[in-house]
């Protein structure tokens, strides 16, 4: 009986386990949405809300929620068309590499998370690194196709929706 009990808890913490991953496939992919689009605009100092780009940050608890942080850099660059009256221009405070860490590390944990969800999955070794496929059977997310380098940093990834958007992010 203890035997048969220990086998049913391990099967249910299992069943957690995998139920926590599939959850977290959705986190991962809005924290590398919200990371690219912080690496994609460390030069854009006009947006159509006005001013410099804002850093975006994501805070998970139950759900998601993407936060604003108005964390700028000023430059002096009398000629800039955004110059305020003393030549200083606004930029966002966004460190490239940083922002690249945190897509592979998430790009990584998403492949992780995905190999223990109703996913497909594919690897193809490339010559100079691996490039994973993942197909998606829930979410609003069709796909994503992520180049990873030798040394584990993702070099791009292109994303599907289902409402037929496509997302390509170069690093």
């Amino acid at each position: 009986m203890k035997f048969a009990a220990m086998i049913l808890m391990m099967f249910t913490l299992n069943s957690h386990a995998k139920d926590v991953e599939c959850e977290s496939i959705a986190e991962f992919q809005i924290k590398m949405d919200a990371h690219a689009s912080n690496y994609q605009n460390t030069e854009t100092t006009r947006t159509p809300e006005g001013g410099a780009y804002k850093y975006k940050k994501v805070i998970c608890q139950k759900t998601c929620k993407i936060f604003e942080a108005e964390i700028f850099i000023q430059k002096y660059l009398p000629n800039h068309p955004d110059a305020d009256k003393d030549g200083y221009v606004t930029y966002p405070y966004i460190d490239k590499q940083i922002e690249k860490a945190f897509i592979s590390t998430y790009a990584k944990s998403l492949v992780m998370a995905s190999k223990l969800c109703p996913t497909e999955i594919k690897g193809l070794e490339t010559k100079n690194g691996l490039a994973v496929l993942m197909k998606y059977t829930s979410g609003n997310i069709v796909s994503d196709a992520i180049n990873f380098e030798l040394n584990g940093g993702v070099v791009s990834w292109v994303r599907q929706t289902k409402n037929g958007e496509s997302k390509i992010v170069n690093l």
